[in-house]
């Protein structure tokens, strides 16, 4: 039948994500004698998707043939790293992987496959078919804690921006700055009631009184500013975690494994070869129509099912 494995084109850096959730699907269904089989790159210009500290995808320009320098190589690291989110991997994992000096595309991605991942690289006998694979979403720690903070599901946040700022905006508001107007206007109530009071029945109060309705005036607005201002911090909070979310799952509205690098979920949501959960386990039970949630830094895997 001959070794089955994939045609991939060399690309810097392993190319895009949907590259490494493929060759994981021919472990899956191949085993140790996968294969992957390289061809040379399309003559368009190889550059690099990465997501900037905004969540915003932005195209990094990579050289068309190899860098000619240290010096430029380590150029455009910088123009990266002055964009990218920062992170304990971002350095390291662009040094790492982008190409040396003078190597080609070619070189490069036989370097990665080969070297990196044990792969064996060369002539393939069939080719898998990937159009029953399931799609692969990667998922960092801190963005699983979102989901949770949001209080939203998994589900939600695959769906793109635009559909979690609406599934957000159902979610009840706080009462608090309601509960806290409602306040003010019944401690002026009960001022006006007091004073009648105390007109009648005690008027060497008045001075207490008079204390009393400055302390406590001050004291309900100086509350109702501090809870605008926490709200409208929290808004601001919420709606970047809310923005780095979906576009580090869904960028630009389209797959994740489509719309970033490798080199991007590597350095962000702390890929490693020595940590890639095992094929087997990855795939195991999930169907065509299945989205399998991926966190290497737990080693925890969700199914989400779009077959309904």
């Amino acid at each position: 039948m001959g070794t089955l494995g994939l045609k991939l084109a060399a690309s810097y850096g392993g190319g895009n994500l949907r590259q490494l959730n493929q060759v994981l699907w021919l472990l899956h269904c191949a085993g140790s004698s996968a294969r992957i089989q390289l061809v040379e790159p399309s003559a368009a210009v190889p550059k690099l998707n990465l997501l900037d500290a905004n969540g915003h995808v932005f195209e990094l320009p990579l050289p068309e043939t190899a860098f000619s320098s240290e010096k430029a190589r380590n150029g455009l690291i910088q123009v990266a790293l002055s964009r990218m989110a920062s992170g304990p991997n971002v350095e390291t994992t662009l040094r790492k992987m982008l190409p040396k000096v003078g190597q080609t595309q070619m070189q490069a991605a036989t370097e990665w496959w080969q070297t990196e991942l044990g792969l064996c690289v060369g002539e393939v006998g069939r080719y898998l078919d990937t159009a029953e694979m399931p799609e692969v979403v990667w998922i960092s720690t801190r963005l699983q804690r979102s989901v949770a903070e949001l209080g939203i599901d998994l589900a939600d946040a695959l769906r793109g921006e635009q559909h979690l700022e609406t599934r957000i905006a159902q979610t009840g508001a706080s009462q608090i700055p309601q509960i806290s107007h409602d306040m003010g206007a019944e401690f002026k109530i009960a001022l006006a009631k007091l004073r009648e009071q105390i007109g009648l029945e005690a008027p060497t109060l008045f001075g207490h009184y008079s204390r009393l309705k400055r302390a406590g005036n001050r004291a309900i607005k100086d509350f109702q500013k501090s809870t605008e201002r926490h709200f409208r911090n929290h808004k601001g909070i919420k709606e970047n975690r809310l923005r780095h979310l979906a576009q580090a799952l869904r960028p630009d509205d389209h797959a994740q494994q489509d719309r970033i690098s490798l080199i991007y979920a590597m350095a962000l949501f702390h890929l490693h070869p020595q940590r890639f959960v095992k094929h087997n386990e990855l795939f195991h039970g999930a169907g065509a129509q299945d989205v399998v949630i991926v966190n290497t830094e737990t080693g925890i895997r969700s199914l989400i099912s779009l077959s309904c």
